[in-house]
């Protein structure tokens, strides 16, 4: 069988993840040079990611932030994906 080939522009407008989304989604779920953050799987990853608007910085504070203080509006992610990341890593 030969390898399967993704198109960018199938990508963008079917999952809404940009190329920094798919290198987000590589240091979130581990790749041949990250290990990953420990919980976090396929789903988590891509709420993440459109939650923090594809800003792992903003992630990092928020979850070493012990208030949790963090205004989900702002993102495509939604309050409902915000609650449950929210009960994952508090």
């Amino acid at each position: 069988d030969p390898p399967a080939r993704y198109r960018m522009e199938s990508i963008e407008a079917e999952m809404r993840l940009t190329r920094m989304s798919l290198i987000n989604l590589a240091l979130l779920l581990g790749s041949d040079y990250t290990e990953g953050v420990r919980g976090v799987g396929p789903v988590n990853a891509v709420e993440i990611d459109l939650a923090f608007q594809g800003d792992l910085e903003e992630f990092k504070h928020w979850v070493y932030t012990p208030s949790h203080d963090y205004d989900f509006t702002r993102g495509t992610g939604g309050d409902k994906g915000a609650e449950r990341l929210r009960g994952e890593f508090s």
